[in-house]
């Protein structure tokens, strides 16, 4: 009877249970994702791609294949010229330019045309992403939105999304 148990038990585990944390660790505590600041992630609407096909204006950031960084802005916030150069620069020399496309909006007092502006697309990405930098993800239907105008910001933002 000793024997048949023996056979079934597992040594390794009896001898050297499971550190309670991962062994490339060195018994640290794995450090959680840092939250950055001013940062929230919303959720697009369904009605928001049920309106597309007849408000078909800034659709193309919510639909597709690829990110997009999309900084929209309004009374000079965020600055834009220091916007562009702050991501043209993380992404040619970075690399980001694998993971996102960008596009910047001065949106001043023009109009917004939609047959149902509520859900509109053009109309609620300016709702939720004036005057700051949001990153689209059309597959998880989701944007992350970042209000703190800081271009230092940039790119913990980039590389904390990047394979979101």
């Amino acid at each position: 009877m000793g024997l048949y148990l023996s056979s079934k038990v597992d040594w390794e585990d009896v001898l050297n249970p499971a550190p309670t944390t991962p062994a490339h660790l060195n018994g640290k505590i794995a450090p959680k994702p840092h939250s950055l600041p001013n940062v929230t992630q919303i959720a697009i609407p369904q009605e928001v791609y049920n309106s597309i096909e007849s408000n078909i204006s800034m659709s193309r950031y919510i639909t597709g294949n690829q990110k997009y960084i999309l900084v929209i802005s309004f009374d000079g916030k965020p600055n834009l010229r220091v916007f562009k150069k702050a991501l043209n620069t993380l992404l040619k020399e970075k690399g980001y330019q694998e993971y996102y496309r960008k596009h910047y909006v001065d949106s001043g007092a023009g109009w917004i045309s939609c047959q149902r502006h509520n859900t509109c697309p053009e109309l609620w990405l300016k709702q939720n992403c004036i005057q700051k930098v949001c990153i689209i993800q059309p597959h998880k239907k989701q944007v992350v939105a970042d209000s703190s105008a800081d271009p230092n910001q940039l790119e913990a933002l980039l590389e904390k999304y990047k394979e979101w």
